[in-house]
């Protein structure tokens, strides 16, 4: 019988900061891939897709810890030139410690942005 011994040279041991690093690495990974399987089973069982959109985006803008999720579509505007239309979004809720004055904030139920133009 023909053994071969193989000597493991120590390899370093990551320092605490790396641990917490890849820890939390793996836990954002983890939240995504389930929010993935939330968000494609609601839109498989949902009888109007278009209605459980802003649900998913709600699922996956929660997991990715964002404050704010789009879906945008791109169209051809009335010169030709090429849109972006918001067709759907989520936000997430105001911290209470934050108010946002009333006077700033405006809703729209479609915002269109001419991409490349310039301000």
């Amino acid at each position: 019988m023909n053994a071969h011994v193989a000597l493991l040279e120590p390899q370093a041991q990551p320092c605490g900061e790396e641990l917490t690093r890849i820890n939390e690495s793996l836990q954002a990974r983890e939240r995504l891939l389930s929010a993935s399987a939330s968000a494609s089973r609601l839109l498989l069982e949902a009888p109007d897709v278009r209605a459980a959109i802003p649900r998913v985006l709600g699922i996956i803008g929660e997991a990715a810890h964002v404050d704010r999720v789009n879906v945008m579509e791109t169209r051809t505007g009335p010169h030709g030139e090429p849109l972006l239309v918001v067709v759907s979004e989520w936000t997430a809720p105001l911290p209470r410690e934050i108010s946002v004055p009333t006077a700033q904030t405006s809703s729209c139920e479609i915002a269109a942005t001419s991409c490349g133009s310039r301000m």
